[in-house]
Parts: structure tokens; C-alpha cells; sequence
């Protein structure tokens, strides 16, 4: 996959495949970890769910990580931003729709046998998470993107790591206790200003 990272002009995001990531270049790294940690206990998932393509970068990525060797990927935005050309010979499946009106379908998808991936990204992380963790099993996993802590450390690392703040642990820690939803590899997310939450 590194042959074709390319980093854009202020080190912040990177391209892949030359369609540029509202994406920490890390996050390429966190999903190889993932990947092996997983490997380890043989519970590799077996769908991958996607919220906000922007571009469909992080998509490719997800495809062609090992993350998701033994998966299926299903991507969703409300916008089409020539996804039949940037996904083109991909194994991904995407929807144009909002979320929120098609919720009994994500639903199903991640109530499938094995385990789940979902990857919050669209225009309103917390909603998401609020709305999908509900459906979660145990294992599955959880990602809210644009992610701090707290403010503190937001404005701490706000002009060297990441400029958005659009999650933040206050947000989520509500529904993260009603459906016991741990804190998982957090070192290894949270450098790409992710969450990641396990489903105990």
C-alpha cells in the first residue's frame, strides 16, 4: 500500500491512489495493527461499514488493507463524488443515501454472523455512533472520526495533528456505557484522530 501514498503540501492528510484523504496518514498503519491483533484470536471481520466517503479515499484503503481480507465493505454519502470511477475494480458496495433513513438497513448489515467494522465519518459522527452502537455484538467495533479526548487536548494538538474536532469522548460516553463499549487500541487510534470502541 505505501507505494501509493503520497503526502499532501502540509503533512496533515495524504493521497492514495491520487484521491486525496481527510485522513491522518497513520490511520494506514492503525488499520495493518488492527489487523494483526485480530489475526491473533482469529476473529477477523467479516463486514466492514463505512459512514462518509467523502472522496472515497479511505475506502480504498479499507480495501486494500488486510483489515478487510475476509470481508464485505458497504460505504455510504449522501453525495456522489464519482465513486463508479474512484472505486472501480474494488470489492466495495456503496450507497448513496442518508444514513439516517435507511437505518434498518446498516442495522441488518451489522447484525450479520461475525464481526462488524463501523467506521463513523459522515456529517454528524456522534449521531451516528448514538444511533448504530445499539446494534453492535459482542466483538464488533466502533470508529468516530475527528476525534479528541476532550477540548484540552483539541487545542493542544489542534495545528500539528488535526483541525476539526467533531467527536469527542463526552460525546459518546453516554451510549458507550449503556452498550458497554470499551475503549480498544486507543494509542494506536487516536494518532489518526479516530475512536475505537470494542463491544464487551
Amino acid at each position: 500500500m505505501k507505494e501509493f501514498i503520497k503526502m499532501d503540501e502540509n503533512n496533515m492528510m495524504f493521497f492514495y491512489k491520487n484521491i486525496r484523504l481527510e485522513q491522518r496518514v497513520e490511520a494506514v498503519e492503525a488499520l495493518e495493527k488492527l489487523s494483526n491483533k485480530l489475526k491473533e484470536t482469529n476473529e477477523m471481520p467479516k463486514t466492514i461499514i463505512e459512514i462518509g466517503m467523502n472522496h472515497g479515499g479511505f475506502s480504498l484503503v479499507l480495501n486494500d488493507s488486510t483489515i478487510s481480507k475476509n470481508a464485505e465493505i458497504y460505504c455510504f454519502d449522501i453525495v456522489d463524488r464519482n465513486f463508479a470511477n474512484n472505486l472501480k475494480d474494488t470489492k466495495i458496495r456503496w450507497y448513496i443515501n442518508d444514513i439516517f433513513k435507511i437505518e434498518s438497513f446498516v442495522k441488518d448489515l451489522i447484525e450479520r454472523d461475525g464481526r462488524t467494522l463501523l467506521f463513523c465519518d459522515g456529517g454528524n459522527k456522534v449521531k451516528e455512533f448514538n444511533t448504530f452502537a445499539k446494534y453492535l455484538k459482542p466483538g464488533d467495533l466502533i470508529f468516530t472520526h475527528d476525534y479528541y479526548k476532550n477540548e484540552e487536548e483539541y487545542e493542544k494538538y489542534k495545528n500539528t495533528r488535526w483541525s476539526w474536532l467533531e467527536s469527542k469522548e463526552a460525546d459518546l460516553i453516554s451510549t458507550a456505557k449503556i452498550y458497554n463499549l470499551q475503549p480498544f487500541m486507543e494509542d494506536e487510534f487516536e494518532k489518526c484522530v479516530w475512536s475505537c470502541k470494542i463491544k464487551a
